[in-house]
């Protein structure tokens, strides 16, 4: 019998597909899911201390997970077997992504580097040494050309993902007596890769030219604890969050006007647009998810059910769905649609039989 999640869940993905859901947790484990039946497919167990991140490849084959122990490893999906461990890294791995090709993965560690990996053999490509401090995280450009590298001490850093050679060097508070020494947490590149946007906890995000390495935007949030920022599929609009302040933010990407603002009573843990740009939804230590319009930063729903701080929230690639993860050892599958149209008289049941307002499914110990 496979056994669910016995303590907190860290992260929760959808495969591209739609089909498959992989969550990580403290527990040492990652576990798949189907979408559709909630029943778990595989239980990931390999690692000896808790996950940070569990992530599949574009082609959903396979899926690569994070841990504390310094290792990230490789996973055949559909079998649960483990291909390949990924070590070298001294101390924690914070994050480990398959660029676009499914071939490489770059892995994001407390020791100050990353290292991209051949995906097949683990073999060691490149090892990227930046300026100091733990690396937060790291990403591939859409392209799987660069590379970009998240620091301590304000500063992101874009490699050139074959040779391995540092191209920019992005100081991430370019205002004069601005904080230096708070970290860089969360980056995105742009959909068509000519723009790298990155927040910090100094309250400042920045958008860069991947072609050149000028600052395109430098916007003071006024939030110190920004550490969470993700970008709208057309490549318009940002929404930064603040840990600490507790509140978010929508800018436009090209002029930096400020769209909406939020201010919530609670931290943010996670925060991101659904795939049409329509809604942003913010996870945070209260244990619900909020859903937002995305243009006027109007509330368009609230889904409760969860005990504990929720860790982080994704919609499905078609944006009918949204699982979280949260610290009371569960993930659960949202009907987004079905929330934002409303629970009440005369709105469309939920597809099983549930308060269209509650979960599909509860990812919860079987």
């Amino acid at each position: 019998m496979l056994e669910g999640h016995s303590d907190s869940v860290t992260s929760a993905a959808f495969s591209a597909d739609g089909t498959r859901i992989v969550t990580a947790s403290e527990d040492r484990t990652a576990i798949m899911w189907d979408r559709l039946t909630g029943a778990p497919v595989a239980v990931l167990r390999g690692h000896s201390r808790p996950l940070t991140s569990a992530r599949f490849d574009e082609t959903g084959a396979r899926l690569v997970t994070a841990s504390l122990d310094g290792t990230a490893r490789v996973w055949d999906a559909a079998s649960g077997e483990q291909l390949v461990s990924l070590a070298g890294h001294e101390g924690f791995v914070n994050d480990a992504r398959f660029d676009p090709s499914g071939g490489r993965v770059v892995t994001a560690g407390e020791d100050g580097s990353a290292r991209i990996r051949d995906a097949e053999t683990g073999d060691s490509l490149a090892v990227l040494i930046g300026p100091g401090g733990a690396v937060a995280s790291a990403v591939f450009h859409p392209a799987g050309s660069q590379v970009a590298t998240a620091h301590d001490h304000s500063t992101v850093v874009i490699w050139d993902a074959a040779t391995g050679d540092q191209l920019f060097v992005l100081p991430e508070s370019i205002l004069e007596g601005q904080y230096t020494n708070l970290a860089v947490r969360e980056m995105r590149f742009s959909p068509d890769g000519s723009r790298l946007v990155a927040a910090g906890e100094d309250g400042f995000v920045n958008v860069w030219d991947t072609g050149t390495g000028a600052n395109l935007l430098n916007i003071n949030t006024a939030r110190r604890g920004i550490t969470w920022v993700d970008l709208s599929p057309d490549g318009r609009r940002l929404v930064s969050a603040a840990y600490l302040a507790g509140g978010f933010s929508i800018w436009d990407v090209f002029d930096g006007a400020e769209l909406a603002t939020i201010s919530l009573g609670s931290t943010i843990n996670d925060v991101g647009f659904s795939p049409d740009g329509t809604i942003v939804a913010t996870a945070g230590s209260d244990p619900a998810v909020h859903l937002w319009d995305a243009a006027h930063g109007e509330e368009l729903a609230v889904l409760e059910g969860h005990t504990g701080a929720v860790y982080a929230v994704a919609f499905s690639p078609n944006g009918e769905e949204l699982v979280t993860a949260s610290a009371d050892g569960t993930a659960r599958i949202w009907n987004a649609s079905i929330a934002v149209q409303g629970a009440g008289p005369g709105a469309a049941p939920g597809p099983i039989g549930l308060d269209p307002a509650g979960p599909w499914w509860v990812l919860a110990g079987v």
